[in-house]
């Protein structure tokens, strides 16, 4: 199988596809990565974004100034909790 690569104004609408096709709605969601293209696919679906600070990462992303960086996917849970208690 081949996987596209894609870019900018792409993203967002296959991040708002990957959305409906869950049922998901975009003011109850956000997006989890490791990169500036996760970073960006993000802010261009207006979503909030949690980077992680762990390998494979060759980004500083602490640079980017996401929503929330975790360290462990034991915090992914209690971030996103967190996130959308600041967001309501």
């Amino acid at each position: 199988m081949r996987i596209p690569f894609l870019f900018g104004s792409q993203i967002r609408p296959l991040f708002f596809e990957t959305l409906r096709r869950l049922d998901g709605k975009p003011n109850r969601s956000c997006l989890v990565g490791d990169s500036i293209t996760d970073y960006k696919t993000a802010k261009a679906a207006d979503v909030p974004i949690i980077l992680v600070d762990f390998p494979p990462n060759d980004t500083d992303i602490s640079s980017l100034k996401p929503d929330a960086i975790i360290g462990h996917f034991d915090e992914l849970v209690p971030t996103i909790e967190k996130l959308f208690l600041k967001i309501k």
